[in-house]
């Protein structure tokens, strides 16, 4: 699917002043260079014939591409650049999906003591029928 030409027009237009500023270095150059290079967009904005259009259009796209920057400058977190990527944080995983079952009820008896030390003998009996076997591990230690 082909763009519009609106679109083809800016995406020159973009690139060229990226491409711009890795040839220049020096801020107040590339000021200059750019304001040159906007006056000559500017310049065939004004014409409204298609052919000649599309032959300005051809001809700048050409042009661009003979002037390329050979190493053009990419921002370092852009893909790409040096740190593009560079220490992702580990994915999230959802704890709760990984476990089996039984390590589900171990949590309960090696944890929760901790965070609760409060267990009354009701609360103990009930643990002891809902998990026997951990429970049975946990009497031990």
């Amino acid at each position: 699917m082909s763009l519009a030409h609106s679109q083809r027009v800016c995406r020159l237009y973009r690139n060229s002043l990226k491409h711009l500023l890795s040839w220049t270095i020096d801020r107040d150059v590339f000021n200059h260079e750019a304001r040159l290079l906007q006056a000559r967009f500017r310049e065939g904005a004004a014409e409204r014939d298609p052919r000649v259009v599309a032959n300005l259009l051809k001809s700048a796209e050409a042009e661009f591409e003979s002037r390329k920057h050979p190493d053009p400058y990419i921002f370092p977190t852009n893909p790409g650049g040096s740190k593009y990527q560079r220490n992702t944080p580990p994915p999230v995983r959802n704890k709760t999906f990984q476990t089996a079952p039984s390590q589900r009820s171990l949590f309960l008896f090696y944890y929760l003591p901790v965070c609760r030390p409060s267990y009354s003998v009701l609360d103990i009996s009930i643990l002891s029928l809902l998990y026997p076997a951990n429970f049975a591990i946990f009497l031990d230690t």
